[in-house]
């Protein structure tokens, strides 16, 4: 169960890497699911958690944030309790919303949903 009240939980009884994790992972599937947020608090929560797969998949990052430098061959299978898939999916994710808002900023209306998409063809 990841839920605030869980983080919570865990950071008062002094698992506080444990409690922030959960913390950011219940906000990316809130912002994943979208309502009541703003769409600053969606961006916010999607790069909380952007952040935390990127700090244990590339640490070096802070200092050189070039993706380039990337191990093509590092594993991935683990980085925070993950699979390789899931990985994958969250970050694509995370990137084609920015990718949406960005287009959207640009006069561009770039439908979230694929259906839509194709609709306007």
């Amino acid at each position: 169960m990841l839920s605030y009240l869980v983080a919570k939980f865990l950071t008062e009884k002094g698992y506080t890497n444990e409690g922030e994790y959960i913390r950011v992972v219940a906000g990316w599937h809130e912002a994943a699911d979208g309502r009541g947020l703003s769409v600053l608090e969606r961006c916010r929560k999607n790069y909380a958690m952007l952040n935390m797969i990127l700090d244990h998949w590339m640490p070096w990052r802070k200092t050189t944030p070039s993706f380039a430098t990337i191990d093509i061959n590092r594993s991935i299978k683990g980085i925070c309790g993950f699979s390789r898939e899931t990985v994958i999916a969250v970050t694509t994710n995370i990137e084609s919303i920015k990718y949406r808002a960005e287009e959207k900023v640009k006069g561009l209306d770039i439908p979230s949903i694929p259906e839509l998409a194709l609709q306007m063809m």
